[in-house]
């Protein structure tokens, strides 16, 4: 993502992919037999290049305001979930680094619950690729400004775009992002 801001100063995701696109179709349409309609030896027939692209569904966070005694506002990012079940996600929906932090008014804590039975499933949404599950159970970290969290996710190698789901005591959250 900085990388992006730094080259693509206030082009906008969707205009990225296009260029990108296009960028692919000139090289691959440059690889192509000079005679129309004539394949180039070992290519087969060359597919047409087209710009029509998935737009992944990034989820805004809804800006959520933990009960007592969690802080109001996220160390970084923004809250996202409810009392049941939240996270800190970016604040416009940026794909952020994490190990996959959660936090529940249901959750004791490290010390009653050292190994929380929180699971976590990641789709792709933009292309086939298989489901991705989380090890079984999670584990639990503490600190003074975010409190008792469940920590437990799969972070998909892929870039692309993303659908994960996490379960813990009954709750679910779900969010999409993209990863660069």
């Amino acid at each position: 993502m900085l990388w992006n801001r730094l080259v693509w100063p206030g082009v906008s995701r969707g205009m990225r992919r296009v260029v990108l696109l296009l960028a692919v179709g000139l090289i691959a349409g440059s690889c192509a037999s000079e005679s129309e309609g004539v394949p180039a030896p070992g290519l087969g027939a060359a597919e047409p290049v087209t710009t029509e692209q998935f737009e992944c569904p990034v989820t805004v966070p809804n800006a959520f305001t933990p009960p007592d005694p969690y802080p109001r506002a996220a160390t970084f990012g923004v809250w996202h979930g409810t009392a049941e079940l939240w996270t800190v996600l970016g604040p416009d929906g940026e794909y952020l680094v994490t190990k996959g932090l959660w936090w529940s008014r249901n959750f004791p804590g490290g010390a009653e619950e050292e190994q929380p039975d929180i699971s976590i499933v990641a789709v792709r949404l933009d292309a086939d690729a298989p489901q991705m599950t989380s090890a079984h159970p999670g584990t639990n970290a503490h600190t003074p400004q975010d409190r008792w969290f469940m920590i437990n996710g799969v972070d998909p190698e892929a870039s692309g775009c993303w659908e994960l789901t996490a379960t813990y005591k009954g709750a679910s959250l779900t969010y999409v992002y993209e990863a660069p």
